[in-house]
């Protein structure tokens, strides 16, 4: 069975006055159901690497949930991830936030974006994607951050915009890491 590791968001609760990792149930079922086995990452920051050493996962999820900025140990701890995933070799899918990390990581940026959160809008597709997908395909949104052609990062070659011309997905140009804007784990 493939193991498939997961970052996770970063949340506080009132009853507690501490941060705890979390994870949107959404995703162990998705994963679970495709077969695989869902490990999760911890943000442990240095420890990370020890830590994934252990796991010895398949692939690497980024996945969604907080803004990048709004969790110092999140951010420190998927760039060790990102990281991680180049020098070990190990596929990398970012999701949502995931992209947008993923994106900061080679230089890039993002920018603040209106409409996006919690609809559903549809992406053009480049041509190279034609065997897995239509040129054109409806998905969900749930991000307030974008990324456009003048935010992208070095090396990453985008791959899916959305209908106002920000991209929705992007992949590197040698290590085998892609990102996507939208959210397969979710119905909708």
């Amino acid at each position: 069975m493939k193991k498939i590791a997961l970052s996770m968001r970063v949340i506080s609760t009132l009853e507690y006055d501490e941060e705890r990792d979390a994870i949107a149930h959404d995703w162990m079922k998705y994963l679970v159901k495709l077969g695989y086995l869902p490990i999760l990452i911890p943000n442990i920051g240095d420890e990370i690497s020890s830590y994934l050493d252990n796991v010895n996962p398949d692939l690497i999820i980024l996945t969604g949930g907080n803004d990048i900025g709004e969790s110092e140990i999140r951010d420190y701890s998927e760039n060790e991830i990102i990281k991680y995933s180049i020098n070990n070799k190990i596929p990398m899918l970012g999701v949502c936030r995931g992209l947008q990390m993923i994106n900061i990581f080679f230089g890039g940026n993002i920018i603040k974006i209106e409409n996006h959160s919690n609809t559903i809008h549809k992406i053009n597709i480049s041509s190279e994607l034609e065997n897995f997908y239509s040129k054109e395909l409806t998905v969900n949104s749930y991000h307030n951050y974008g990324i456009d052609s003048e935010c992208a990062g070095k090396e990453l070659k985008q791959i899916a915009w959305d209908e106002e011309g920000y991209i929705e997905s992007m992949k590197h140009e040698k290590y085998p890491i892609i990102g996507i804007m939208w959210h397969p784990e979710r119905q909708n």
